[in-house]
């Protein structure tokens, strides 16, 4: 739903809400926000709150509130509550956010919710009076970059990847950044490409309070960066307030302004990049008045972080196999106030030595916890609210080739998780073939001795696959009383009569069951259980070959993805049909 702005010529007021709540006489101005959130709870804290339309019962006044000093202002001045308009972040998510302010015309008592730049520099010129902000509108849920963790898939939502994110290596692009990207502390990149690795940037954002009615950015140098940067503000038509230049490790210079003359504006970051490039812009980032009233201090942490360095993780991302081949099962659950307590195993199929440790935002060492060989944990890493600031990280490591000890994700929504236990569970720690790759069938290793078998992509289904067979997938209704329990059926056609199996692997490649089919026009008995116990199991088409030589072929993974692809869900009967056993081998098989 999109927030929007209605004006009221006899009333002489704004508003922003469904204009049917308003009553007669009102005409729509603008929209404030294209997309307010979606009802967001992430592992029992609720991440969005109600924005609601309030009416003065004797002025007709309107104030459309969220935060606690907006319904508080309500209920002090007697208005009354007309209904929710949407939802909206409480927090900024890390992507496409857009502040909703909340601004006041002290002379008439009139309130106005400004989100788009048009309005807050409208709000203003006005004399109105910004008061706080009240929550965030559009934005995804708080997933980590889909360029830094799945390449070139899209975000993760409830368990599917969606399209691509646009993805540029043109150094002479200026991306955006977020003031919620900024506050998790996750990584940038630059846009320079050197060997086909992006050039990183790393910064920590911390925030204080100063007069109401102005802003202050400083930008300051970490020890490890010491080339040429620059801070650039600009107001709403392009034009250059101050801009300070910073070379030097340690190095800070700040620029502060009014509300006024940044209404509508944006901060540029420029930095040196160096006889490939020289001095560019790199970064800009606009929705200023989300930080009015404050010092915003912009930290530039490091300005030479390669891309393989490390991935920026959300606890979402976990619910996918990880690009280096991790499978890393979260749990959570109450805990104690005040703290966190990360939980660290290691399963018999993850034995090399794994840890996790606490990063502080200025990227020094905090405590750490580790499983290596027969030592699998559980490994308690506790940690007081107190110490988790704005950029502090969870650094997730593991022994790699020759056992060398390697950084490779790195988690940084931590406040999230204060008062849980959050259980790390490490289920697999080996490269597998990738079910989202896009390029020709996957060949791996398989279950039976000294034979290999393909890995199925979603979109192999009803195709010709690599040993000659096509199989299609559909989905049917269980009934009343099943809605928890899914169930795997393997079915012929009437041109497929030889040996037949459908065979179900644990997420640690142990045999638990198989259904078998032979002849035309057959069923397996079902593979029966509760849907969450399919989770990272894998499923394997066997087929009876030369002599009647019972093989596997195909391997299909059933992680959340895949699971999503082929219809599976509570309550589903899946079915494959085994249709054709003997066609020519496509030419893109090995």
């Amino acid at each position: 739903m999109a927030l929007v702005t209605y004006w009221n010529a006899s009333l002489q007021r704004h508003a922003a809400a469904d204009v049917r709540d308003l009553g007669p006489g009102w005409t729509t101005v603008r929209d404030e926000a294209g997309l307010l959130a979606r009802p967001y709870i992430e592992y029992g804290s609720a991440r969005t709150v109600p924005l609601v339309l309030y009416r003065h019962p004797k002025t007709g006044t309107c104030i459309t509130a969220a935060s606690a000093a907006g319904i508080a202002q309500a209920e002090k001045q007697s208005f009354a509550r007309v209904g929710e308009v949407g939802q909206v972040w409480r927090d900024a998510p890390r992507h496409f956010t857009l502040a909703l302010k909340q601004f006041v015309l002290d002379s008439t008592g009139d309130f106005f919710l400004a989100g788009s730049r048009e309005s807050e520099i409208e709000a203003l010129a006005a004399g109105y009076r910004f008061l706080w902000v009240e929550g965030f509108a559009g934005g995804d849920p708080p997933y980590a970059d889909p360029t830094r963790v799945f390449h070139e898939r899209g975000p993760l939502i409830n368990g599917v990847f969606g399209p691509p994110s646009p993805f540029t290596s043109d150094p002479n692009d200026v991306r955006h950044l977020y003031w919620g990207g900024l506050a998790f502390g996750d990584p940038t990149h630059d846009g320079l490409v050197v060997t086909g690795l992006l050039n990183q940037d790393r910064f920590r954002l911390v925030t204080s309070p100063i007069e109401p009615d102005q802003i202050e950015f400083v930008l300051e140098l970490g020890p490890e960066v010491g080339w040429w940067k620059s801070m650039s503000l600009r107001d709403a038509a392009g034009g250059v307030i101050r801009t300070v230049e910073l070379e030097g490790a340690g190095a800070t210079d700040s620029i502060r302004a009014s509300l006024a003359a940044v209404a509508g504006g944006r901060l540029v970051l420029a930095k040196d990049k160096g006889i490939l490039r020289g001095r560019v812009e790199c970064y800009r980032i606009d929705d200023l008045l989300a930080m009015a009233g404050k010092r915003v201090r912009l930290i530039w942490v490091r300005d030479n972080e390669g891309r393989a360095e490390r991935l920026s993780l959300a606890w979402q991302n976990l619910e996918e196999r990880l690009p280096e081949g991790d499978l890393i099962k979260l749990a959570v659950s109450a805990g104690s106030p005040g703290r966190v307590s990360f939980v660290l195993s290691a399963s018999r199929r993850a034995t090399w030595w794994k840890q996790i440790k606490l990063l502080n935002p200025d990227r020094t060492d905090g405590p750490a916890v580790s499983t290596q060989d027969d030592r699998r944990g559980p490994e308690v890493l506790t940690v007081d609210a107190a110490d988790i600031h704005p950029g502090s990280r969870l650094l997730l490591s593991k022994a790699m080739v020759l056992g060398v000890h390697t950084d490779v994700y790195e988690i940084g929504d931590l406040a999230t998780m204060i008062g849980k236990n959050v259980d790390l569970q490490w289920w697999r720690d080996d490269m597998v073939s990738d079910p989202y790759f896009d390029g020709r069938p996957a060949w791996r290793a398989g279950y039976r001795f000294a034979e290999d078998h393909w890995a199925l992509r979603p979109r192999d289904f009803n195709q010709i696959l690599c040993d000659g067979d096509r199989i299609r997938v559909h989905t049917e209704d269980l009934g009343p009383g099943r809605e928890r329990d899914v169930e795997l059926v393997l079915a012929t056609d009437g041109g497929v009569t030889w040996w037949k199996a459908l065979r179900l692997f644990s997420a640690f490649d142990d045999f638990v069951t198989e259904g078998i089919v032979e002849g035309a026009f057959r069923s397996s008995p079902p593979i029966s259980g509760r849907f969450e116990e399919l989770w990272w199991t894998n499923l394997v088409f066997a087929k009876a070959k030369f002599l009647g030589k019972h093989e596997d072929k195909y391997e299909y993974q059933l992680g959340p993805h895949n699971l999503s692809a082929i219809g599976a869900a509570p309550g589903r009967r899946v079915v494959f049909t085994w249709f054709v056993d003997n066609l020519p081998r496509p030419s893109d098989c090995e």
